[in-house]
């Protein structure tokens, strides 16, 4: 079987994965849309690319990722780059590119065509794409705050061309289903594994620090950190010398709420940035517990993350979220609007060692079975089989 796979740079990470395990087991094609904005988020230390077109991956990605990393796509029968040279989605100079990405794509005469969410600039030339298998959506409900017009008409377009829809959590499917009027036999659930591959970005060995709280990645709305720095006052009362690390770059439009100053020692650290790969890696290490205490959610690459470096994790119940936090086994799982809830569980895993030991082994289990990329491939490799005997 040939599958062709297509990404975007914020779903590289678990495209990695896929595309390593994949490669084990069929003929699998991959393919990353780049564009000058994705250059400068994702691949800081890399040179930009002025040349659009269908670019070989491995000789441009190699220069500004670990070996390790480079390791995760060498298997594949082919790894592309779509690469455009313009930031605007609806440009005519994206057109072109666009014209050879699916002029691409069909001479690859794939028997599996799956893109991993919706791209625009791609939409926009649905007409001369013959047919889209699968197409995965990340985000079956739009987060609090996140509304895009662009997404919008992105999932007009896409939706309508794809046969088959791929979620990552079992809390939404039916509220997808509802919601977009696509029968239920033409929606699949395969959760995503842990992002392992960070750990490629650890330059030595850091040691955990005790009492040392965790809350990364892009800042919303729907990521809850006023209620957290809520909870923190609380926390700081019962933990003396407890520290909490904000670290991430705020969502165009939103405003960072203020920290409160806690008592008996207890610190904030905001980092109002971006940050690289390899500081994620160390920040993680640090960590005694990483904390999402999310208002709605789809699953979190935050928690997958944390995994990787055996971090139990406090999350909020919605969603997909208890799906892949386990309660009283890989972390806890407290009530979204109950802040008294939130600051008791994370003094638990901060003050208790054994619930420590329990969840950080539970958390190895996950990682090695459910929540490993070889059962996630296996999983969708039988998906892609069903639907091609169902033609």
């Amino acid at each position: 079987m040939r599958v062709v796979f297509y990404t975007r740079p914020p779903l590289l990470e678990p495209a990695l994965h896929f595309a390593r395990e994949m490669s084990r087991l069929t003929e699998f094609h991959l393919l990353l849309e780049l564009e000058p904005r994705a250059w400068s988020a994702m691949f800081a230390s890399a040179p930009a690319v002025q040349e659009s077109g269908i670019l070989a991956a491995d000789p441009i990605l190699r220069r500004c990722f670990p070996d390790g990393i480079r390791a995760y796509w060498q298997g594949t029968a082919s790894f592309n780059l779509i690469s455009y040279t313009n930031s605007r989605s609806i440009h005519p100079a994206s057109l072109p590119v666009s014209h050879a990405a699916i002029r691409f794509l069909r001479n690859l005469e794939p028997d599996v065509l799956h893109f991993d969410d919706v791209s625009l600039r791609m939409a926009l030339n649905y007409p001369e794409l013959p047919r889209l298998d699968f197409l995965s959506v990340h985000d079956p409900e739009v987060h609090s705050g996140e509304q895009d017009w662009r997404r919008d008409l992105s999932r007009y377009l896409t939706f309508r061309k794809a046969r088959r829809f791929v979620l990552h959590n079992e809390a939404q499917a039916e509220r997808f289903c509802s919601g977009y009027r696509v029968p239920s036999h033409r929606v699949a659930v395969s959760h995503l594994g842990v992002y392992t591959l960070f750990r490629e970005w650890m330059s030595s060995s850091v040691s955990q620090e005790a009492r040392t709280i965790l809350f990364f990645g892009r800042i919303s709305q729907y990521k809850g950190l006023d209620r957290l720095y809520q909870a923190m006052s609380l926390v700081a009362e019962q933990v003396p010398g407890v520290r909490l690390i904000v670290a991430g770059r705020p969502e165009f439009g939103y405003r960072l709420p203020a920290p409160p100053v806690l008592t008996r020692g207890g610190r904030i650290d905001v980092l109002n940035r971006y940050i690289p790969n390899s500081e994620v890696a160390e920040l993680m290490q640090r960590a005694t517990v990483v904390v999402c205490p999310y208002t709605d959610a789809t699953q979190s690459g935050v928690v997958l993350t944390a995994y990787a470096f055996d971090k139990p994790v406090v999350a909020t119940n919605v969603g997909g979220l208890p799906e892949y936090v386990r309660d009283g086994d890989s972390g806890l799982v407290v009530a979204p609007d109950n802040v008294e809830e939130l600051a008791s569980a994370i003094t638990r895993v901060l003050v208790d060692s054994a619930l420590r030991r329990r969840l950080t082994d539970g958390v190895a289990r996950l990682a090695a079975n459910e929540l490993g990329w070889p059962a996630r491939a296996v999983q969708m490799l039988a998906i892609y089989q069903g639907a091609r005997e169902d033609v």
